[in-house]
């Protein structure tokens, strides 16, 4: 069996950029979601997807952030 090994950091820069093209990371993932590869992939595309849909949302103040200012 001759697999490729692909660097944590290529695998996440890949799931970031691809980030910006799909909505779900189903349709954009190449790893399988049973391999280190494919967790690594997901969680780094689901970040990143998380910090666009934050982007240019107001703060949102909570008791902590309130008690911390």
């Amino acid at each position: 069996m001759s697999e490729q090994i692909t660097s944590k950091a290529a695998i996440e820069a890949k799931a970031r950029s691809d980030a910006a093209i799909y909505e779900h990371v189903n349709d954009a993932c190449p790893y399988s979601f049973y391999t280190e590869a494919g967790r690594v992939y997901k969680a780094a595309f689901q970040k990143e997807r998380l910090a666009m849909a934050m982007k240019g949302k107001p703060e949102v103040k909570t008791n902590r952030t309130r008690a911390a200012a």
